[in-house]
């Protein structure tokens, strides 16, 4: 997928870009009122999203076939009904980066103006007149790919996962020539005998092989075996008689299942925001009418960008409105913001990141475009490198 949108507006002729003295801009924040006749680009300002992946452990607790004989023949029952109960084990908080739908601007150029705009293939500005080397192109193709194969591989497994319900798995073991040969089943009964029978049958199963594992233990020395084989063997009747056992009492199963919860920050949010519902026995879903316990997320603003805020505000102030004309490049100054994942009272996790749209939005002044160099921070959309070397007026 090709990385990056270059786009060049280039001189009509050598002689018209002699004659023009400035190559003059503006910069328009696109809402439903503006417009403009002016010929230019597009770009967006980025935002910031914060991604939760909910990791959870389920265990599943699943009934035997023979559950109803389990006392007959066992002497104690096992698990009588098939449930689960899910924990959640760690949230790991990260944060992306998309276009903000607010903050799209258009950039007006007057006909001979000679400047490059690199863009990603989203509208959000990279650099201005700094064209990357193949390097660095090259590295941000390969943070692309990465990060494309990272979100459809999550994707994929959290679907795979989310979706996945495991039937019964029963052993089925033969002894032919001294090779056990083992099949899986998904059928609740493997045995054309009545449950009954099947049951009485797998019951002196048990019998025989604890009968075996006696014999090996109490040693005959008409058949000598090396320690290891012992061992061996051993551990193969030890096998056989849990998967035997778990005819009667049932078997647990554990599967870890990661969900994944994208929270986009704002200036209003105050206080504990619900973010997605979770229970011991029933898991993690994203809708909140349901009823189970609520996971909170909290926000709490670092507020380092209020004096630029105020600042701003003051000079506009003191200026009014007709040196507002003419604006250069609109970048943002983001704001640092701690979050916290909250479930009943209790922190499960904390996470700092610079968040785009809690900053401001600041314009640099309209300088000569053939006398600007910008490169912007794709992340923020805050300036990482400036060169104004003249200023038109």
């Amino acid at each position: 997928m090709k990385k990056q949108l270059l786009i060049a507006l280039a001189v009509l002729t050598a002689a018209g870009f002699t004659a023009c003295k400035h190559q003059h801009y503006n910069v328009l924040h696109v809402t439903e009122t503006s417009s403009t006749r002016s010929d230019g680009i597009f770009y967006y300002l980025p935002r910031t999203v914060v991604v939760a992946d909910v990791v959870v452990r389920k265990t599943s607790y699943i009934p035997g076939p023979f559950q109803d004989y389990a006392e007959q023949y066992l002497g104690y029952a096992g698990i009588q009904t098939r449930s689960a109960l899910y924990d959640i084990e760690n949230i790991i908080l990260s944060s992306t980066t998309e276009p903000d739908p607010e903050q799209l601007y258009y950039i007006e150029l007057d006909k001979n103006t000679n400047a490059l705009f690199e863009l990603e293939d989203n509208g959000l500005l990279r650099n201005v007149n700094i064209q990357s080397t193949a390097e660095e192109k090259n590295e941000q193709k390969k943070e692309k790919q990465l990060e494309k194969e990272e979100k459809d591989q999550t994707r994929k497994v959290m679907t795979l996962l989310n979706m996945r319900e495991k039937l019964d798995t029963i052993y089925q073991r033969q002894i032919i020539d001294s090779v056990i040969v083992e099949k899986r089943s998904i059928e609740r009964v493997f045995i054309k005998n009545t449950k009954e029978e099947s049951a009485r049958e797998a019951a002196k199963k048990i019998t025989e092989i604890r009968n075996q594992r006696f014999s090996l233990i109490s040693y005959n020395e008409e058949i000598a075996f090396e320690s290891g084989t012992i061992e061996a063997m051993l551990r193969e009747l030890d096998r056989m008689e849990d998967e035997y056992f778990r005819l009667f009492l049932g078997y647990t199963e554990t599967e870890t299942i990661t969900y994944r919860f994208t929270f986009t920050p704002n200036n209003d949010m105050k206080g504990y925001q619900s973010f997605f519902k979770f229970s011991p026995t029933k898991g993690v879903n994203d809708s909140l009418r349901m009823i189970m316990e609520t996971v909170y997320i909290s926000q709490e603003k670092d507020d380092v960008t209020q004096r630029i805020k105020d600042f701003g505000l003051s000079n506009a102030k003191e200026k009014g409105k007709k040196d507002a004309k003419y604006r250069g490049l609109a970048y943002r100054v983001p704001e640092q913001a701690t979050y916290r994942i909250i479930l009943n009272n209790k922190v499960l996790t904390t996470a700092s990141f610079p968040i785009a749209q809690l900053g401001t939005v600041q314009y640099l002044p309209a300088y000569d475009l053939d006398k600007l160099k910008v490169n912007f921070d794709i992340s923020t959309g805050n300036i990482k490198l400036v060169n104004l070397t003249e200023r038109s007026r």
